[in-house]
């Protein structure tokens, strides 16, 4: 009997630690962060921290992706960059890097990383994730706040699960990480199915978070699935919605030939109508078949790197 208390407590110990920390794949759940992120206060805080690995077993591709931006002349022109849409087809990393280089320098305390639901595990039209990425280049971190923010509206779920293995988030973080260290990137993956009967409501909670200092930007492939020639035509129609605005033309986008995620577009088409940042820049367009140096592919994906400013 006398060594009841001792039992008792090595039990209530291993249930705490239990609840507190665990594994799965390759996420780590903690309940509370290791520190607070990127300078913010964590007050009340009741989301938990999901902690993901490195994807990726070489950093060749995003230094390639850097080194060919970085001995480009820069491209960033007057006026605060708003928004921005990238690739996360790593084999267009320069489209990447050329893209996010342009935001180095301004003074930018949020990014909200927008990318399709891959896989289809999203079970409301949005998702999140409190997360922490680790890339090659250093630690990507969410924003509690926003994050918080986010999942109090029945719009979104908080699923670290479904980021486990979504490349439109790990495939752009080592470039924001590079460019830009120390600022917080919230995750957010749109469920690709049936955003179209959300959308308003899903536009009304992404401006609530158009704030002074926070860009958004969309990990968005466009044509796949098509001969380079059919790829350029449907290229075409896509830019000439996106630099026209004409958001009835970007709903009616075709997945996947001509994006993976007309929902991001439109979303991000419609913040920059409603806040006068509709002032698109095409930095970049590339084909797959172009890059590999092999025009007679009969699938192939295409990118572009864009840029909207006030």
């Amino acid at each position: 009997m006398k060594h009841k208390p001792i039992i008792l407590f090595a039990i209530a110990a291993a249930v705490v630690a239990a609840a507190a920390f665990f594994v799965s794949n390759n996420i780590i759940r903690v309940s509370e962060p290791p520190s607070a992120p990127l300078g913010e206060r964590v007050e009340n805080y009741n989301i938990l921290v999901a902690h993901y690995n490195n994807q990726y077993s070489s950093p060749q591709q995003f230094e390639e992706g850097i080194y060919a931006a970085n001995h480009r002349a820069a491209m960033n022109g007057a006026g605060t960059i708003r928004a921005v849409v990238v690739p996360h087809h790593l084999v267009a990393a320069e489209d990447d890097a050329v893209a996010i280089k342009t935001l180095v320098g301004q003074n930018i305390s949020n990014i909200i990383l927008i990318s399709p639901d891959h896989y289809n595990k999203c079970p409301t039209p949005l998702c999140t994730a409190n997360g922490n990425y680790e890339t090659f280049f250093g630690q990507m971190r969410a924003s509690p706040a926003i994050v918080k923010g986010l999942v109090a509206s029945p719009l979104v779920t908080n699923d670290p699960g479904l980021f486990d293995n979504e490349h439109g988030i790990y495939a752009v973080a080592p470039f924001i990480v590079h460019y830009l260290p120390g600022v917080s990137v919230t995750p957010l993956a749109v469920a690709i199915d049936y955003w179209k009967t959300n959308k308003d409501a899903m536009l009304a909670l992404l401006q609530a978070q158009a704030k002074a200092g926070t860009v958004f930007i969309i990990s968005s492939d466009f044509s796949h699935y098509l001969t380079y020639d059919e790829a350029e035509k449907m290229d075409a129609l896509t830019k000439a919605a996106l630099a026209t605005g004409d958001l009835d033309a970007i709903e009616k986008l075709k997945n996947p030939s001509q994006s993976d995620c007309p929902a991001c577009l439109w979303l991000m088409a419609s913040l920059a109508k409603n806040n006068n940042f509709y002032h698109p820049v095409f930095l970049m367009h590339t084909n797959s078949a172009a890059l590999l140096h092999d025009f007679t592919v009969k699938q192939t994906t295409s990118h572009f790197a864009i840029l909207w400013r006030e």
